[in-house]
């Protein structure tokens, strides 16, 4: 990392989710610039409201990111649903960060593929 001191780097990453990135850069005196360039917001739409009139219909949810984890709780709560109203659901996740984000929300994964692609999923 040596060939990096002195440099300026950027990250497409959003600052706060960037650290592991910068942190270790920056001791090895790289100048880092970080600055997402993709944004995410919840959309509400009527195909919402829709879809969850349907939760009892379905088997399983795949979480595809984080974001689609948060943005789902977020989505539930809007709508003055529990988590436990969807018990039933089976919940699958495409790697161990969205596994996480999911605990965060005190529900377990049921599937997570032991090599993060979709030929695994």
């Amino acid at each position: 990392m040596s060939q990096l001191k002195g440099k300026t780097l950027f990250i497409s990453r959003e600052f706060a989710k960037a650290q592991d990135f910068i942190v270790p850069l920056k001791e090895h005196g790289v100048n880092v610039i970080a600055y997402s360039l993709i944004t995410f917001e919840l959309e509400e739409s009527v195909s919402h409201r829709e879809t969850i009139n349907q939760f009892n219909q379905f088997d399983w949810v795949v979480f595809t990111s984080a974001n689609g984890v948060r943005y789902f709780f977020e989505t539930l709560d809007n709508h003055a649903i529990s988590p436990s109203e969807i018990q039933h659901i089976k919940k699958a996740v495409v790697g161990s960060k969205t596994k996480e984000a999911l605990e965060q929300y005190g529900v377990q994964a049921h599937f997570l593929p032991e090599i993060y692609d979709a030929e695994h999923f």
